[in-house]
């Protein structure tokens, strides 16, 4: 497959590879695929997981011109995440797995696109339950 998103975390030594098979068509038609995501260990390239995702997800064309095939991206979704040992993506709603084994800690689906149009731009945001303790800012409160 070709490969449509990265994200590394050094600290806990993981590279997170997003793929997708046959990306390439018409970019008139609609084209709709599973993404693949793997994880590797950075210092071994050793793979610890791989899932592909559950629904068929809209991609977006890297042109518009006609009668002619082009590559398809994943542009208009939101690249994962890996934060203190999480992977978050973000191609069916929000899914949060444990990003060392692949198993699934939390997911929250909706539509994160229709017809070529992200329904929302916004960065992901975290709260006290979400974010690492180390991310977290200290106050006389908040010790």
């Amino acid at each position: 497959g070709d490969v449509m998103h990265l994200a590394v975390e050094p600290n806990n030594d993981l590279l997170c590879v997003v793929l997708v098979r046959k990306a390439r068509q018409k970019s008139d038609d609609e084209l709709k695929r599973k993404p693949q995501i793997h994880v590797f260990s950075l210092s071994s390239g050793k793979q610890l997981w791989k899932k592909e995702i559950d629904s068929e997800v809209e991609m977006m064309p890297v042109e518009f011109a006609e009668n002619k095939e082009v590559a398809f991206t994943l542009d208009n979704y939101r690249p994962p995440l890996m934060l203190d040992g999480k992977l978050y993506v973000f191609y069916e709603g929000a899914t949060i797995f444990d990003s060392r084994t692949g198993k699934e800690i939390e997911r929250d689906r909706f539509r994160v696109n229709e017809k070529g149009l992200a329904l929302t731009e916004a960065d992901p945001i975290f709260d006290e339950q979400n974010i690492p303790r180390r991310y977290r800012v200290r106050t006389p409160q908040n010790p």
